[in-house]
This record gives structure tokens, sequence and C-alpha cells, in this order.
């Protein structure tokens, strides 16, 4: 699970996007060696339709949503 800090909502989950191949090779998203997150599931479901679409990274990924 992720959790983040925040002045506005205090503790709260968030979400990230997490890609795997077929020899289990786990990628993640960063920015500025920042893991990227989601505050909400919804965000992050946009985000990763844009991956897909965008072709950002290889199909062979299976990318998946974690809290």
């Amino acid at each position: 699970m992720s959790w983040e800090w925040t002045k506005e909502r205090g503790l709260a989950m968030t979400y990230r996007i997490v890609g795997v191949d077929d020899y289990n090779i786990v990628i993640e998203f960063r920015k500025d060696n920042k893991e990227i997150t989601f505050k909400s599931y919804d965000e992050a479901e946009k985000y990763k339709q844009l991956i897909t679409k965008e072709a950002i990274i290889p199909s062979k990924y299976k990318l998946t949503i974690k809290e």
C-alpha cells in the first residue's frame, strides 16, 4: 500500500502504475527520480490508458494499478 501525507487530506492512500513482463521484470513510473502516484484510482486508470494508447512503453509489459 502507498500512503501520502498532504496538508489538505492528511494521510491518504495513493495509487501507482506498475508494469511486469513475462520474465517478472518490474517497471515503475518516475519523474525527477520520484515515483509518480495518483490520488484516485480513476486518475491512475486514465494515465494507464494514455500510456497504453501512446505506446510509451513496450506492449510486452502488463500494466496494473496498485494501492
